[in-house]
């Protein structure tokens, strides 16, 4: 099983998860003269999408009404690329994968709790980072994102009734 986890923006990124073998593939979100390159997130994807999850967004107070209107235009744009592609697609409000990944971890902001949780899911796994050698947020969210989706397959799907492990081990 697939999953893919989407961080949307100018800046966003994709992530693959297999919850059979655990590879992942990351992929940045291009875009050029404002318009998503599809192709280049098709090529990167490594295979049968099961679920992709994408991060829904909204506008923010005091940005522009053009820099709310080109990140919404961002998210618009990533969400049509999945269903041309025909990904069964789910948006989730950052609150929503956040409150489980982030379950038990104490720091003052969002991405210091994402940096931890994905230490926590994936010990043996450096974090991401850019060319500047800092921590890729946009990589590490997309990547729990999809490890999100990969526990709320598995909770809905593969156990019904419920889950006590949320372990990312396929034999759990």
């Amino acid at each position: 099983m697939i999953v893919c986890g989407i961080d949307p923006g100018a800046k966003g990124s994709a992530a693959w998860l297999n919850a059979d073998s655990g590879e992942i593939v990351l992929s940045r979100l291009h875009y050029q003269d404002g318009l998503l390159d599809y192709r280049k997130i098709w090529n990167d994807a490594p295979g049968d999408v099961s679920l992709c999850f994408l991060e829904r967004v909204r506008g923010r107070g005091g940005w522009s009404a053009t820099a709310n209107f080109s990140f919404g235009g961002n998210y618009q744009q990533v969400r049509l690329c999945t269903k041309v592609f025909g990904w069964d697609t789910i948006n989730i409000e950052p609150q929503q994968w956040q409150k489980i990944i982030h379950d038990g971890i104490q720091a003052e902001t969002p991405k210091t709790r994402s940096r931890l949780a994905y230490t926590r899911l994936f010990p043996d796994d450096p974090l991401p980072r850019n060319r500047n050698n800092k921590h890729n947020e946009n990589d590490i969210d997309a990547l729990l994102i999809a490890a999100y989706g990969v526990l709320v397959h598995r909770r809905k799907i593969v156990r019904p009734g419920g889950i006590v492990s949320w372990s990312l081990d396929p034999a759990s």
